[in-house]
């Protein structure tokens, strides 16, 4: 699915050379003096990836023989090494332009008198390569033929000729000569990310381009591979991170050679036939343009159940919104449902047993037009190409995927059907919203409905269908955005995530690893800069976002030692990569295990319970004394609605404590800041929902607090001058003192004792069970 015509060959940046004879079968020993210097020095005769033995010409010579595998009348023969003639050569009398092959040994250029000081004598000697014994004239390359395109039932982008990619392990970049921009290749737009070195040092004056190899399959040549002497070569290697270790997170190439090519070919197919549905694009001349072309890339990703069970294979092209400079600006935030609505907007269906479900919007901000006054041109996606010719490109009608302000756009577009549907917004969450007898609360393209019964869901499913919006409808809300929601026949509910936890342990590679009892150690986990870096395979990064989404949403028993290794994303060393391996073997042994609660019994009085502890000091001989993290304190709070866990948090404070009740007093300031809102919030979805069984409904918020000093001064509000200093910080909550109680709790029963510190094994599943119930 590349370019169907090769384009031009690169020109190669060095000085012109001559023509000369492909390279002899005899190699000759003669090696020029060691005192000869030469500028710039030529390219070298061994490359790194060639078998021993062999030289840069016979890896082109074999590359462009065609192997018996390629004589089948579909294959598209490959260019042959070409290289455009210089200016000052003589040119040929045909208006066809004159095309040379490489030099096997290309004399020696000596530097010529330029602006730039010449280099001193002890600058870095390479040897001279072998001068050939004959040199006959060279022989002309006719360019390669072009094979007819085949007619593909797309209406408006035709996919190009699919072929066998092929893979560059490294990105080169070209030495430039003194009037030419320095060149860095990369292989693609999508995948790894590529760090483009500093070349200040060597090109204080140049500009430096990005040339894919994907737009130019010559630049596959392994001609273009040039690897020098750094001192005599302005050529540095660019060297790919670590891509995301997700085995259901592909790239176009990988899934080209996997197994299941044609299933991702279909995919796509479908994609594109359902953006051009939409009216997402239509083609336009490229000299139209406004403002930058911007790329898109393909995102490819196998869609799961919350158990793991493959659902489907879903393609989606999104735009480089990264690479559009001309939004730099604007206004482009869109709120977000929060997980605490998300939570009690469950909690407030399951109790109620109101039928509930969910909907996705399909290829959801596809649907929301873009302004006419600011036009986006896209280049056609990677596969296809646009059925006018290279000159056209895409101008977008409607807002696509990486779009900057896509996700603004969407919001403000879905919201005026809500509002016109009779819909309003919460005051406490714009993504809340409530209606006649329904509830509802939006994830981007994600919406959870809650209503009386199934008949008033379906009559709003169907408003919203003739509005011209297009969306699916699932049944029951078993799940929702990854999480597995069960209830037993006593009215237990469970919520599991053993999709997510399948998925780590294979992006980890330790799917068979035997089991832990805690997912930490005792001692806590400091930086270890001295420490030995980290050696395994997999993306560290990937692996913590994983577990922060699991340890956010069902599982609080692994809040703190996620918390621990997410704090060395940075630059993780092999004891980080330990304990995340500690921690992935006790998931292992909890798969099928989350958060269990039982049923609310009583509607007239709901309780909202609010454990708060802290870590004075935790880390203090763990970091270096010099580092002011070795003297931070660590925030632990978990909130209960009826024994429902709704909100937890572990995390570093980000004031240095000078006490124990400095510390306990800061976590109580800021859990407040989260059970004050959560209260309104709840008390807002009782009003709103008009049921008779919540109208005498009270909700009591009280908070347990295992410090003495930090309860009293709480509680008594006495300035001391000891504790003046927190007034214009902390003290905000005195205000609202009516909305809640502090009550005293011991360090036996306090349950966020396990978001501050590792627990033993005893303390831990003690903990575990009076948090989530098992």
């Amino acid at each position: 699915r590349e370019l169907l015509v090769p384009p031009e060959p690169l020109i190669a940046p060095h000085a012109p050379q001559p023509p000369c004879a492909p390279p002899p079968q005899q190699v000759s020993n003669h090696k020029p003096p060691a005192t000869t210097t030469y500028w710039p020095a030529p390219p070298p005769t061994s490359f790194p990836g060639l078998p021993p033995g062999m030289s840069l010409e016979e890896a082109i010579r074999r590359a462009n023989t065609p192997s018996p595998a390629t004589d089948s009348p579909n294959h598209t023969p490959r260019p042959t090494l070409a290289v455009e003639v210089e200016p000052s050569l003589p040119k040929a009398s045909s208006p066809q332009r004159e095309m040379i092959t490489q030099p096997a040994n290309p004399p020696v250029q000596r530097r010529q008198s330029v602006s730039r000081p010449p280099p001193t004598p002890k600058r870095t000697v390479l040897p001279s390569p072998p001068t050939p014994k004959t040199r006959p004239t060279p022989t002309k390359v006719k360019p390669a033929p072009v094979p007819s395109q085949p007619v593909r039932s797309s209406p408006r982008l035709a996919p190009s000729v699919r072929r066998s990619p092929r893979l560059i392990n490294q990105a080169a970049l070209l030495p430039p000569t003194l009037h030419q921009a320095a060149i860095v290749i990369v292989p693609d737009r999508e995948g790894a990310s590529y760090q483009v070195p500093s070349f200040t040092n060597v090109l204080p004056d140049r500009q430096v381009e990005l040339l894919y190899a994907e737009d130019n399959p010559s630049l596959l040549n392994p001609l273009m591979a040039f690897w020098a002497n750094k001192h005599d070569h302005m050529l540095s290697r660019v060297n790919a991170t670590k891509a995301i270790n997700d085995p259901d997170i592909l790239t176009w190439d990988q899934a080209m050679r996997s197994e299941d090519r044609a299933e991702w070919l279909k995919s796509a197919d479908a994609e594109i036939r359902e953006l051009e549905a939409q009216g997402t694009w239509v083609e336009d001349r490229k000299s139209n343009a406004t403002t930058a072309i911007i790329p898109g890339m393909w995102t490819l990703r196998y869609k799961r159940t919350p158990d793991g069970t493959l659902k489907k294979r879903k393609s989606r092209y999104v735009l480089r919104g990264d690479l559009m400079t001309f939004f730099d600006g604007r206004d482009n935030f869109a709120p977000v449902a929060s997980w605490t609505t998300v939570r009690s907007f469950l909690v407030l269906s399951a109790v109620l047993h109101r039928t509930t479900c969910t909907i996705d919007f399909s290829n959801a901000f596809v649907q929301s037009p873009l302004p006419e006054d600011e036009p986006v041109w896209m280049h056609p996606p990677r596969g296809y190409q646009c059925k006018n010719g290279p000159d056209w490109c895409l101008k977008l009608k409607k807002s696509l995927y990486g779009h900057k302000v896509a996700p603004l756009m969407w919001y403000n577009y879905i919201a005026s059907y809500f509002e016109k549907l009779g819909l309003h917004k919460s005051e406490y969450d714009p993504c809340l919203w409530y209606g006649k007898d329904i509830m509802l609360v939006q994830y981007v393209d994600d919406c959870g409905i809650s209503a009386p019964d199934q008949t008033v869901i379906n009559k709003f499913v169907e408003d919203l269908r003739k509005e011209g919006l297009s969306l699916t409808q699932e049944e029951q809300f078993s799940e929702f955005l990854g999480i597995d929601f069960e209830e037993s026949e006593e009215g237990q509910f469970h919520m599991t995530q053993r999709g997510l936890i399948k998925k780590v342990l294979e992006a980890a590679g330790m799917t068979d690893c035997n089991p832990n009892s805690t997912p930490a150690a005792i001692a806590p986990l400091g930086a270890d800069k001295d420490g030995e870096s980290m050696q395994e395979d997999w993306n560290y990064r990937a692996i913590v976002g994983m577990l922060l989404y699991l340890s956010g949403n069902t599982r609080p028993d692994i809040a703190f030692a996620v918390s621990q290794v997410a704090r060395f994303s940075n630059n993780p060393k092999k004891s980080h990569a330990t304990a995340i391996k500690t921690l992935l073997r006790y998931l292992k042994g909890t798969m099928n295990k989350g958060t269990m609660v039982d049923p609310i019994k009583d509607l007239k009085d709901l309780q909202l319970h609010l454990y708060v502890d802290a870590d004075f000091a935790g880390l203090f001989k763990r970091e270096d004394d010099r580092d002011p993290n070795s003297a931070r304190s660590r925030t632990g709070y978990i909130i209960f609605l009826n024994r429902w866990p709704i909100v937890w948090k572990s995390q570093l404070q980000t004031h240095i404590s000078l006490s124990t009740m400095e510390a306990e007093y800061l976590a109580l300031s800021s859990a407040l800041k989260v059970l004050l809102p959560l209260k309104w919030l709840i008390k807002e979805m009782l009003i709103k929902l008009n049921d008779s069984r919540l109208t005498d409904t009270k909700i009591h918020a009280t908070v347990f607090e295992d410090n003495q000093s930090a309860l009293i001064l709480a509680n008594t509000h006495r300035i001391t001058s000891r504790t003046k200093y927190l007034h214009t910080k902390l003290h905000w909550f005195w205000s609202h003192k009516d909305q809640f109680k502090i009550v005293p709790c011991s360090t036996h029963d306090m349950l966020a004792d396990g978001c501050t510190k590792p627990l033993s094994r005893d303390k831990f599943e003690k903990n575990r069970l009076d948090t989530i119930g098992w």
